[in-house]
């Protein structure tokens, strides 16, 4: 933003202005009135919520258009309004005589009045209801004089007051601009004041109400202006901005408000930088005198590149960057170096400090130069505006728009109290032209001048005086009572950036006020030396004695008050340096909200507007004099105007800031917001620019520059500056006291803080430290701390707390676990550990975690990791259920492991089992039987399930948490278990849950670990199956028979599926093997009988085919005992594994057998050697009875035979001892089976043969039997 003054009120009425983006335009009505365009427009909505709009289209026609509350089908009503029904080509040809020159709308009850203006200088008044024209006259009735005007153009606006309608009326002519105020009464127009302005062109004007009782209103009115060529100010804007303020009794004045572009040109700026370079730099960057876009372009142009780097709009520093860049780069020196200083450059590689400087000068210079011819560009004024709500009104620019502002009225009244404007306007110019003439008198006055000069002084030094003094007592003090800003306005963007410029630009005019006055007492003593040195004339003879009686008073003046106004000169202008500082991002904080392109005015009042403080002058003036502080307090109070509630707060805020801000205020509000907000170059710069700091505020101002160097990251002299006040914690000091209860987030009442003690002044730098990643220069300020405090101290609690984060934060576990547990508040102490394992899991230290010494917080350890592992938002592979197992089993505590890790594979179970989750139910289960073996096995130590364990489910109904399923009504070791630990022992009452014992656990892993192999197996995306019988179906069809066999075995179900599988797979096998064999022999048998048989042999052998063993015969190979049957093929051990396990679970089972021999009779193979061995071992008769049933009839008279021979040898040697063991069904079975075959013819033999070979044996049991019984 940008603030300019009027003229006659001295230098402190003021306009503002701010940069606005130039994006937006209006739109044209072309959907509404076909091809036509308008040139001005009118909107207004009656109390019904329609809204009226007139155009003054291209054609100078003016068009009224209804709008409807409610858009509906029904097309908008338009609606040409001519008074009299001529022909078209009359109108056009008329068009140049009776065109609408301007028009203005006005909210009449429920009708809307619209007023306009024509070129023949006819008045209408169009009535928008009624669609007609209710009066119509001239623009010359409103003057005395009847004979037509001749004017180059005119205008009308309209206002409405209490009582009346006010129209005013523009009558521009050649020479000068005529304006009728008038009042609307009874469809005529009455005037009521005209006023010209003369030699100026209008483009455009206002008529606001005044709220003084003696102002009838106020016209403002923006001017047409050229360019001077003999002006010294670079800077140029295209207008001029007007204001008459209109009495009751018909007086008028006209008031020009001096350019906004001359604010902050470098006249000015030179009071705030004494160099140049600086004043230019801070002209162009500083963002108010330049839009952004005017910037970025005039530097394309001066720093002769292509394209800037891209940079976000309104990024003040990232652009500032980029030309500290450029000026650093080689193509600055090309470009803006002299040919001489370019020639040394490349011979001696050498250039004079004072010719960069030159160079730089002469960069920033051309730069400033096309930062201002592009920006004239923008300034053309657009219209003006107000917002009556707000009391506010300003110009529209094509890049910014302007804010009138009215004056300091504190400096007003200093001014007013005084007499002799013109002499003291003159001895203010004359001491401007001194201090920017580097004091240098004769240069700028001549002998002449200098008496004249000196003679005003005389005439007027009781006035100066008066003013010396008067502004030497306005300096703010503490004691002024502040009252918080109760609105929420101040944050928004136009308030905050609104105040900053206003409170900013009122600095910088106190503080060339008071370079002036400084300037006034300087140029006196300076006239008074020279002139004694003229020759004494008759003049100088005349006012001798005036002179030395005005220089006595002059300089007790000077010497009272003059290091008061250059305290107060150099407080301003620290105050206006500081809140003009543009911020920039912080590295320990990037901001995302854009916060970093703000200034420190704008950010205080956008981002703290808690710290905002307004001052209420007239409540201030009456304490005062109540205290009677001040016995001419009166004579200064300021008068203000009737004002919006608005205006009131703005103005109120400003007179706060000021005192609230004041640099010598032990609030020290402005550095505690930099300190809280972290910004660290601003808090520097503001630190360095109050040195050498004043004894009552230098503990606190040291403090806030320790906490400028720490959030810089130099911590050293943080550190040393922190250290340095230390010393001054036991005499209490205001300041200092404030400003740590401040950073404390402590009330503070009555500008006064409470006395801090040593250890909390310590315990706020460590805070500070640890915030600004210092977390060794915490530590140390923490033992300092520690050394300080007493033992009873309740801030120790929050110091080892803190400790422990720092120790945490570097790593340091074992001294934060000692922070932990020297911490005397539990509470503290479990925080303190929760925040360890969290922190030391994300950091991945398992190890260590585990390893460290807890002492006597085992137990709370241990309960915090189980809480961890109930937590429900806990993933499935978290490491804190294996850190919580190595935590028990490190320190012997298997019983709680095992109970950990079993709630961890029913927790597994919950979700839906990929082949990660069986894999890891795996491990965890097969932990769980280790942990629980590691237990004492003569105690029984098992646990008791409540209910029943949860299955895997798919459905959404399924609950997830394990804690739901299973409750925490029994008491544990440990609160809040799913599980109760049970030691049994001899006389223990039954368990009414189910057991998970390691059996349970053994079967739970093995049923896991048989769905992840089948999950391997599958072609396509499913779940495994969760039934033990199922398992081991699934398992036997994919050839996992060791799982299916052990799954059966475990729960015992039927085997015969799987010996079936097995010895097809293996009936199989011998098969094609078999197939092999026969093939090869064909080809050897093909071969000529030339080769002899011993050849064939030896090629026999070597075409011997070796074929590979299928998978499922290497990967089945749990129940193989190579021990026996060196001989016997693979795939055979397997299924005779199978048998021999089956047969030892039970040797009364037979079936086994029989199911393997069915399935080799069904393919009607041999039974192998030890298949039928085993077979004749445990049943012969079923054995024959197989044999038979699949009509093996000579396979079976042959075993029977063989039985049979047998069985008569056994007899002739056992004889009467002999156990009759003949399978005599079988046999019976067989030979029926024989007799009633197709070939029976073929059995006759062997049937007589089988039964006499039973005969004899019976035959001779039977004699043996009477032979023994005769002996007896």
């Amino acid at each position: 933003m940008d603030i300019y003054q009027t003229e006659n009120e001295c230098d402190f009425s003021s306009e503002i202005t701010d940069n606005v983006c130039n994006d937006s335009s209006f739109n044209n009505y072309d959907d509404v009135v076909g091809a036509g365009e308008d040139q001005q427009l009118q909107v207004l909505l009656n109390s019904a919520g329609h809204a009226y709009i007139a155009m003054i289209m291209s054609d100078s026609q003016l068009l009224l258009i209804e709008c409807p509350f409610k858009v509906g089908s029904d097309p908008l009503k338009e609606v040409f309004l001519q008074e009299s029904r001529r022909l078209t080509i009359l109108w056009k040809n008329n068009d140049e005589r009776n065109g609408v020159v301007d028009v203005s709308s006005l909210l009449d009850g429920d009708d809307i009045y619209f007023f306009a203006i024509y070129k023949n200088a006819k008045i209408r008044v169009w009535s928008a209801v009624q669609k007609k024209a209710l009066v119509t006259t001239s623009v010359s009735s409103l003057t005395a004089n009847a004979d037509p005007i001749d004017a180059d153009t005119f205008g009308v606006k309209t206002s409405l007051t209490d009582d009346s309608i006010i129209v005013t009326f523009l009558v521009q002519m050649k020479d000068e601009a005529v304006f009728f105020v008038t009042r609307f009464v009874n469809d005529s127009f009455d005037v009521l004041i005209n006023h010209s302005l003369a030699n100026k062109r209008v483009m455009d004007f206002m008529n606001l109400q005044s709220a003084k009782e003696d102002e009838r209103c106020i016209l403002w009115v923006i001017t047409r202006e050229a360019f001077d060529p003999n002006s010294k100010v670079s800077t140029f804007q295209p207008y001029l901005l007007w204001r008459c303020l209109m009495k009751m009794d018909g007086f008028a004045a006209w008031e020009k408000v001096q350019p906004a572009v001359n604010d902050q040109c470098l006249d000015e700026l030179r009071f705030a930088f004494p160099k140049t370079l600086n004043a230019i730099k801070h002209r162009i960057f500083n963002g108010e005198c330049y839009s952004f876009d005017v910037v970025k372009r005039a530097l394309q142009v001066a720093c002769k590149r292509g394209p800037l780097i891209s940079v976000s709009y309104n990024d003040w520093s990232s652009l500032l960057t980029y030309v500290d860049d450029y000026v650093n780069s080689g193509h600055f020196v090309q470009s803006y170096l002299t040919p001489e200083d370019t020639s040394s450059l490349l011979v001696l590689n050498l250039v004079t400090n004072s010719s960069t400087k030159a160079s730089a000068l002469k960069f920033y210079e051309s730069l400033l130069r096309y930062c201002d011819e592009f920006q004239e560009a923008g300034l053309q004024p657009l219209g003006l505006w107000c917002s009556p709500s707000l009391d506010l009104i300003g110009v529209i620019q094509q890049c910014r728009f302007t804010i009138f502002q009215k004056g300091d009225a504190q400096m007003k009244t200093i001014i007013r109290t005084t007499a002799c404007g013109d002499a003291l306007h003159r001895c203010f110019v004359a001491a401007n032209k001194f201090f920017k003439n580097e004091e240098r008198i004769t240069k700028i006055f001549n002998d002449d001048e200098q008496l004249v000069l000196l003679s005003d002084f005389n005439e007027n030094y009781e006035h100066l005086c008066y003013i010396i003094r008067r502004f030497a007592e306005h300096s703010p003090i503490d004691e002024v009572q502040l009252n918080p800003v109760h609105s929420d306005c101040v944050k928004a963007s136009f308030t905050a950036g609104f105040l900053s410029i206003l409170l900013r630009h009122r600095l910088l005019r106190r503080f060339k006020f008071a370079n002036l006055i400084m300037g006034m007492t300087k140029l006196f003593l300076k006239l008074t030396t020279n002139v004694s040195k003229l020759s004494k004339s008759q003049a100088f003879s005349k006012n001798l004695q005036e002179r030395t009686a005005s220089q006595g008073l002059w300089e007790t003046i000077t010497r009272t008050h003059d290091s008061t106004i250059h305290q107060i000169s150099n407080n301003y202008r620290i105050m206006w340096s500081s809140l003009s500082y543009r911020l920039t991002k912080q590295h320990h904080r990037l901001s995302q909200d854009g916060s970093h392109r703000l200034t420190v005015g704008q950010a205080l009042f956008q981002l703290g507007p808690h710290l905002v403080r307004r001052l209420d002058a007239y409540i201030s003036h009456s304490e005062a004099n109540d205290g009677g502080s001040s016995s001419s307090s009166s004579e200064t109070k300021p008068l203000y105007e009737a004002e919006s509630e608005y205006t009131t707060l703005i103005r109120e805020i400003i007179d706060g800031s000021i005192v609230s801000l004041w640099p010598e205020s032990t609030l020290l509000t402005l550095p505690y917001f930099l300190a809280d907000k972290g910004y660290a170059e601003a808090l520097s710069n503001y630190c360095h620019d109050n040195e050498p700091f004043i004894s009552e505020l230098a503990f606190a101002f040291r403090l806030y520059q320790g906490i400028a160097y720490c959030i810089q990251g130099d911590f050293d002299r943080s550190y040393e500056a922190f250290n340095e006040v230390l010393r001054s914690i036991r005499d209490y000091d205001d300041a200092f006291n404030i400003a740590i209860s401040r950073l404390l987030k402590e009330p503070i009442e009555n500008n006064r803080a409470r006395s801090h003690s040593i250890a909390e002044y310590l315990k706020l730098i460590m805070d500070i430290f640890r915030i600004y990643n210092g977390p060794m220069h915490a530590l140390r300020v923490g033992k300092l701390i520690m050394a300080y405090a007493d033992a009873e101290d309740p801030i120790l609690s929050k110091v080892y707390t803190d400790l422990f984060k720092l120790y945490l934060t570097v790593n340091d576990f074992n001294e934060a676990v000692s922070m932990i547990r020297k911490n005397p508040s539990m509470d503290e102490r479990v925080r303190c550990l929760r925040e360890l394992i969290s922190t030391m899991i994300l950091k991945l230290e398992h190890r260590n975690l585990v390893l460290l010494d807890y002492g006597e917080l085992d137990d709370t350890v241990a309960e915090i990791l189980e809480q961890e592992c109930l937590a429900s938002f806990l993933k499935w592979d978290s490491p804190v259920y294996q850190v919580a197992f190595s935590f028990y089993s490190l320190r012997y505590l298997y019983a709680q492991a095992a109970r950990l890790f079993i709630f961890y594979s029913f927790r597994l179970s919950t979700e839906a089992q990929t082949k990660a989750i069986l894999e890891k139910r795996c491990t965890v289960l097969a932990t769980a039987v280790g942990a629980v073996q590691c237990t004492d096995q003569v105690e029984g130590l098992a646990f008791e399930l409540i209910g029943a364990p949860s299955q895997p489910n798919n459905s959404a109904q399924q609950p997830q948490l394990i804690r739901q399923i299973y409750p925490h009504d029994l008491c544990s070791t440990l609160s809040k278990q799913d599980y109760n630990v049970i030691i049994r022992g001899e006389k223990s009452p039954p368990i009414e849950g189910v057991i998970i014992d390691a059996d349970y656990l053994r079967r739970e892993h093995l049923k896991v670990e048989a769905r992840l192999h089948l999950l391997e197996k599958y072609q396509s995306l499913r779940n495994p199956p969760t039934m033990p019988n199922e398992i081991a179906s699934e398992c036997v069809q994919y050839k996992l028979f060791d799982y299916a066999f052990t799954i059966i075995r475990t729960f015992d179900l039927d085997v015969y599926n799987l010996l079936e599988a097995v010895a097809y797979e293996c009936i199989y096998m011998d098969h094609e093997d078999q197939q092999d064999q026969l093939e090869l022999e064909a080809r050897l048998d093909s071969y000529s009988n030339e080769i002899g048989e011993l050849t064939k042999e030896i090629r026999r052998a070597r075409v011997c085919p070796n074929i590979a063993l299928p998978e499922w015969v290497t990967t089945n190979r749990q129940f193989v005992d190579n021990a026996q049957h060196y001989t016997m093929k693979p795939h055979w051990k397997i299924l005779h594994g199978y048998l021999k396990y089956t047969l030892q679970m039970d040797k009364t089972n037979t079936k086994a057998i029989r199911v393997v021999a069915h399935k080799f009779l069904e393919y009607s193979k041999p039974l192998p050697d030890w298949l039928a061995q085993l077979y004749n071992e445990n049943n012969f008769g079923d054995m024959i009875f197989s044999y038979v049933e699949f009509g093996e009839y000579d396979t079976a008279f042959d075993i029977i035979d063989e039985f049979l021979e047998q069985q008569i040898k056994v007899v002739a040697t056992e004889q009467e001892k002999y156990e009759c063991l003949i399978p005599f069904t079988q046999i019976e079975q067989l030979i029926v089976r024989a007799e009633n075959s197709a070939d029976e013819s073929n059995f006759e033999e062997r049937i007589t043969s089988t039964q006499n070979k039973v005969f004899k044996i019976l035959d001779n049991f039977s004699n043996f039997t009477k032979a023994a019984s005769m002996l007896n």
